[in-house]
């Protein structure tokens, strides 16, 4: 949901988390349609990724019942969005989209299609207290620095002595 404080401030909300967009630069449309253009706060960091599935997946026995090929492939294509506020708050979005590979023009544009398995698949709002918290944590992992103890080398240890169990 996206909302307008007094303040002209846009935000949107998920739950119970909430994040601040930026300041509202246009009017109230009167008709109602909710068209909202916010500029982003001074220090904001805005990230934009797209990739493909590293497998797609033969469609051999796909029949189109209106006529027209079927394609030959298809895979999923990703496209996550990443917003850091200076005060460390943290919006991440990320989309499923489906490609389709035909033979005669190689791959299709990436579309959402009917079967609910694209589209918009998460919205995680981070406040500044839990996303520094998460930064802190990967970045310990990623250094794995040999003087302090680290998650990386502990997940590395052996198996219990009957194989039941890892020790993590």
């Amino acid at each position: 949901m996206c909302s307008r404080l007094s303040s002209n401030r846009v935000i949107l909300s998920q739950g119970r988390e909430s994040f601040t967009l930026g300041l509202r630069t246009n009017p109230v449309d009167p008709s109602g349609r909710p068209e909202v253009d916010f500029v982003a706060d001074p220090g904001d960091e805005l990230s934009f990724n797209s990739w493909q599935s590293a497998l797609g997946w033969p469609t051999p026995f796909e029949i189109r019942n209106v006529g027209g090929r079927a394609p030959w492939w298809k895979r999923y294509v990703y496209y996550r969005f990443v917003w850091k506020k200076r005060s460390g708050s943290k919006l991440e979005m990320l989309w499923r989209y489906e490609q389709q590979y035909y033979s005669a023009s190689g791959w299709s544009k990436p579309a959402m299609m009917w079967n609910s398995q694209t589209g918009l698949l998460s919205v995680d709002i981070r406040p500044a207290d839990r996303a520094a918290f998460e930064d802190a944590v990967i970045q310990h992992i990623v250094s794995d620095d040999p003087q302090s103890p680290s998650i990386s080398r502990i997940s590395r240890s052996a198996p219990s002595p009957n194989a039941a169990s890892a020790a993590w």
